[in-house]
């Protein structure tokens, strides 16, 4: 009976879970969760403690080949997100968070210069202010992209660093408001519009493509197989959902973002799809996600946050129970 690993990164933790697929269906060995947090940078920034992670990858792989016998690995993330590397193939500089500051202001800059319905038209992409295309254009404005000789997104930069691949996943590349959603391929159109270096850009593949095997990382686990994934975690939540294509579904997946949305064949980029802001990505066999970011479990962990800075430690078992006392519909909040 094969078991393969998955390896799934969030913005708040990651897991990595042996998973067994037999004709009674499949079933899920959680080998290691740990916590992932960002960590701040001089004047407001922030980055991902990206070597603190793979150690977390690492134990957590080695971990479940000591389970059971593996047959391959996957490892899919948050969207947005990448690591730069240089000629030589090493990271070269922080890896930016999503939530960094260094953004603010950026995407109004930047469509002024291309224009909202042009990039629309070309992406589908909602129009967020940290994603990728606005955090190179703010890396552009400090000499943050000199060095680099390739880009690779938060889950392909993990498989470099386990493999060495150096090609971009189509799922997550979509998310980066560059990739042309039609064509599937890397927008030189918006590309030259930026001025951004086209060296960025490597190859993309698609779910499922061989990447190669571990090396160099444990006597135990070199030599292991891996895949890649639907690199965008949501894609593969949404590529797991039993979806019936004979009609229609909605689809919530929640976790930091709440994302609300159906699958479909093709991309929506409409006057009216732009004006509703909704985004349209890559999942696997070719279809369209279109959806809407909306606030989710962030809320939640920023409350634990702000409540264990001020000595006031909690669990979620026991928010969820002190939730259960209070009246329903007392008050209603708008995050979005």
């Amino acid at each position: 009976m094969p078991t393969y690993v998955a390896v799934d990164l969030g913005a708040t933790s990651g897991r990595v879970v042996n998973v067994t697929i037999d004709a009674a269906g499949i079933t899920l060995d959680e080998v290691s969760r740990f916590g992932n947090q960002t960590i701040p940078m001089p004047g407001g920034g922030s980055r991902w403690d990206v070597d603190g992670l793979l150690d977390h990858v690492r134990a957590g792989l080695v971990g479940a080949a000591a389970r059971t016998r593996l047959r391959s690995v996957a490892i899919d993330s948050w969207a947005v997100d990448y690591g730069l590397l240089d000629d030589d193939g090493r990271r070269c500089g922080p890896v930016h968070s999503y939530r960094s500051t260094r953004t603010d202001g950026v995407m109004a800059d930047v469509v002024g210069r291309i224009g909202r319905d042009r990039i629309y038209r070309v992406t589908g992409i909602q129009f967020l202010a940290f994603n990728t295309i606005y955090q190179l254009a703010s890396a552009q404005r400090v000499d943050g992209l000199a060095s680099a000789a390739s880009l690779l997104m938060m889950p392909d930069l993990f498989n470099h660093e386990l493999c060495g691949s150096t090609t971009n996943e189509v799922t997550n590349a979509s998310t980066t408001q560059l990739l042309d959603a039609r064509s599937h391929e890397w927008s030189d159109e918006l590309i030259d519009g930026l001025g951004l270096p086209r060296r960025l850009f490597p190859g993309l593949h698609a779910p499922g493509t061989l990447l190669g095997t571990i090396d160099g990382v444990d006597p135990v686990l070199d030599g292991l197989t891996m895949v890649a994934a639907a690199s965008h975690d949501t894609a593969s939540a949404v590529a797991g959902t039993p979806l019936d294509g004979d009609r229609p579904a909605v689809y919530i997946s929640c976790g930091t973002w709440s994302l609300v949305g159906c699958e479909l064949s093709a991309p929506i980029t409409t006057p009216a799809a732009a004006a509703a802001n909704v985004t349209n990505e890559l999942g696997i066999d070719g279809t369209t996600r279109l959806l809407k970011n909306v606030t989710g479990l962030w809320l939640l962990e920023e409350c634990r946050r702000a409540w264990d800075g001020e000595g006031r430690p909690n669990t979620v078992a026991g928010l969820i129970a002190a939730a259960a006392e209070v009246p329903g519909g007392r008050s209603v909040i708008d995050p979005d």
